[in-house]
């Protein structure tokens, strides 16, 4: 049996819908209700973000006041517990910018208005009951990712997935944010991945009281087997995982729908707007890295499990790990050679000679190569190799020369080809220590 509430709502919508006009701001087009309907829509199926600016200075509303009274009566009883001085707010707040004040009642009948346009009436009331009755919504956080590449839609976690964009600009999500609109931003995103984390928030409304609205609303991620997502974790799971450097750009937040609860002064169509005063969006600054890696079904696996070992570690082993995975990160990142050079010695210096003194390099070989060979040849092997490696960091450190080929334990091998394995070699270290949960001790490597 239908809900009496809906069917209220829907009765006056109907009466509503006969008498809407739309206002303009000083800048928006002249525009029937029909083209308005069409302009909702394409917005909500595509990024239109061309769209979305000419239609964001339209506001419908009810010419005839007693069928506008009539809904406005409807609201302010059904939120009369959340409405102080016929004002507002809304957990989006903590997705957009909210006035502390709290929002006008009357842009929950725009909305009722807005949903019923670009649906239908019914679909509109019963969106209404919806949010009067719900304790909690939902809303989508991205965050654009360097240096990966993928096919398809990767799930991580439940409520996190990784999503790749496409090539072009035309086929771009409906999600993506309305700054994205020509040239150099769009640039950005293209052919990239971006990461999806499910939030939820609660409650759904809250009374004005003059304080910050964000300290009334408390936002989870919506999984409830993770908990709070730890983002740079996470970057540097999937970077261990797809061999790879892997950190986050670009990030906003979205809803997905027009939703009627939806009081964010910078509401956008699907979308949050952009800018850098915003705390909803921003740019992280990353650097683009050089090398590109994928996710296979194994890698998605490995990095679940780098993840957990990561944030399960105790707090001085991962204090001490953070530079070890940076500087290997960003050995990856950089144009020049020796630049990656410098900064991979400095990864293999911080995991395997902790304790400074002289006789680094001798240190440093012998400690990784008992820590990650588990017979003599391989030890050997490894000794030398890493006695070239931070030979050739040191090098790098005094401004001599870097030769393109050197010889490792008697075997001709490019530069570059070095550095990539040390690289490799590396990242398993690092690995191995998230296994063990504990950083290398030389003295108990060597002597048992």
């Amino acid at each position: 049996m239908e809900d009496p509430l809906v069917r209220e709502v829907e009765s006056v919508l109907v009466q509503a819908l006969d008498k809407v006009v739309l206002t303009r701001g000083p800048t928006a087009p002249q525009m029937t209700l029909a083209d308005y309907r069409y302009a909702l829509q394409r917005c909500r199926r595509h990024h239109d973000p061309d769209r979305h600016v000419l239609i964001s200075g339209l506001v419908p509303d009810v010419e005839e006041s007693a069928t506008r009274d009539r809904l406005l009566e409807i609201v302010r009883r059904e939120l009369s517990d959340h409405i102080e001085d016929d004002r507002a707010h809304s957990g989006t707040c903590v997705v957009g910018g909210a006035s502390v004040a709290g929002t006008p009642v009357d842009e929950i009948l725009q909305n009722l208005l807005v949903r019923s346009i670009a649906d239908s009436p019914a679909v509109a009331a019963r969106a209404f009951a919806a949010c009067v009755a719900a304790t909690s919504f939902s809303f989508s956080h991205f965050v654009v990712l360097t240096s990966l590449t993928l096919d398809a839609p990767v799930d991580l976690f439940d409520q996190v997935r990784l999503i790749p964009l496409p090539a072009t600009r035309g086929e771009l999500p409906p999600f993506m944010p309305t700054v994205i609109r020509h040239g150099g931003d769009t640039e950005t995103v293209l052919s990239r991945v971006v990461l999806c984390v499910e939030k939820t928030v609660k409650p759904v409304f809250h009374r004005p009281t003059g304080e910050s609205p964000r300290s009334h609303f408390r936002v989870a991620t919506a999984s409830e087997d993770l908990g709070e997502l730890d983002l740079r974790a996470l970057c540097q799971a999937i970077s261990l995982a797809s061999g790879c450097s892997v950190r986050p750009t670009m990030q906003w937040n979205a809803l997905l729908d027009y939703e009627i609860f939806d009081l964010r002064t910078d509401r956008g169509i699907g979308t949050t707007g952009w800018g850098s005063a915003s705390p909803h969006v921003g740019l992280l600054h990353s650097p683009l890295s050089r090398r590109q890696g994928t996710l296979t079904e194994e890698g998605r696996r490995g990095a679940r499990q780098l993840y957990d070992q990561i944030v399960r570690l105790d707090p001085k082993v991962r204090e001490g790990l953070q530079i070890p995975i940076e500087r290997w990160m960003r050995s990856m990142e950089q144009w020049e050679m020796v630049d990656g050079i410098i900064d991979l010695g400095i990864a293999l210096e911080s995991l395997y000679v902790r304790d400074g003194g002289g006789e680094v390099t001798f240190k440093l070989a012998l400690t990784a190569a008992w820590h990650l060979a588990d017979d003599r040849p391989g030890r050997k092997r490894l000794y030398e190799l890493f006695k070239k490696i931070y030979g050739l960091r040191s090098d790098a450190v005094h401004g001599r020369e870097i030769k393109r080929n050197v010889t490792v334990g008697g075997q001709a091998m490019s530069t570059h080809d070095l550095v990539r394995e040390a690289q490799k070699i590396c990242r398993e270290a690092i690995c191995a220590v998230l296994r063990a949960e504990k950083l290398p001790d030389r003295d108990k490597l060597i002597l048992g």
